[in-house]
């Protein structure tokens, strides 16, 4: 899970999510910007430049915004875990890297935030 592991990366993903601890902050969906890497199986698509050997990057965007929108988390650091297993599950990546960004939150700060790494299990069978 290096800076040279071949991953494809969005970032400043726009999401609204229902989230936080206090009873004000779950009163509406509120704002979240959502950076994520996810690692590549192999570097086939660098190679062959077919379409079919890579992670398409609007379905990353599409599960994304889909999971904040219909789960419910006190904290970010819950929903990263949730959003980084479910990309890993959904596209067969063996990593997933990504940032959450709830801005505006604390007085004094631009931003609050979490950042996370979630490692794919290898199977039994080692696939």
């Amino acid at each position: 899970m290096s800076e040279q592991s071949p991953h494809i990366f969005l970032k400043g993903l726009s999401v609204d999510s229902l989230i936080g601890v206090y009873p004000e902050e779950r009163r509406a969906p509120q704002p979240l910007l959502i950076d994520v890497e996810v690692g590549l199986p192999s570097l086939s698509p660098f190679l062959t430049d077919q379409f079919e050997q890579t992670i398409d990057y609007a379905g990353v965007a599409e599960l994304v915004r889909h999971e904040a929108a219909q789960q419910r988390f006190q904290l970010l650091e819950r929903m990263a875990h949730h959003l980084c297993e479910t990309i890993a599950t959904r596209f067969h990546a063996p990593w997933v890297r990504m940032a959450i960004v709830k801005p505006g939150i604390v007085p004094g700060a631009d931003a609050v935030g979490v950042r996370y790494c979630f490692r794919a299990p290898v199977s039994a069978s080692g696939e």
